[in-house]
């Protein structure tokens, strides 16, 4: 069995973006074992931009329409996954998680994202929105 009981000490982490209560634990566990830390809270991972609309898909195809990319990255909830069919809990039995599923839309996200295509995605959603 190895030891590792030394294997962060003088190690250096930078842990940034939503530390919350993941990064700020994953953070003390570094320290006790003698890594520097440095916790930045204030940057974007520029991972994902979701919003939540009643009408995804119409928004979606609109958003297609006008060359606009958007994803879809969690359409089924996770108790509804297969990995995790030996749990019961049936469809309707966590209705939140089944109707958010049905409304989140990834819109364009990253670091290289101009004001101008920022600009165009925000006028395009106001078009649809007006349009309805």
């Amino acid at each position: 069995m190895t030891d590792n009981t030394n294997l962060f000490t003088g190690a250096k982490a930078l842990i940034t973006g939503g530390v919350g209560f993941i990064g700020s634990n994953l953070a003390r566990q570094l320290i006790e074992q003698g890594a520097e830390v440095v916790l930045v809270d204030n940057l974007h991972v520029y991972h994902q931009y979701v919003v939540r609309c009643a009408q995804r898909d119409a928004l979606r195809k609109f958003l297609h329409e006008n060359g606009i990319g958007t994803l879809v990255h969690y359409p089924v909830p996770v108790h509804l996954q297969p990995a995790y069919r030996d749990i019961t809990v049936p469809l309707g039995g966590l209705h939140k998680s089944e109707e958010a599923a049905t409304q989140v839309l990834s819109l364009p996200m990253y670091a290289e994202l101009s004001p101008v295509q920022i600009h165009s995605v925000t006028e395009a959603i106001l078009t649809w929105d007006r349009s309805k």
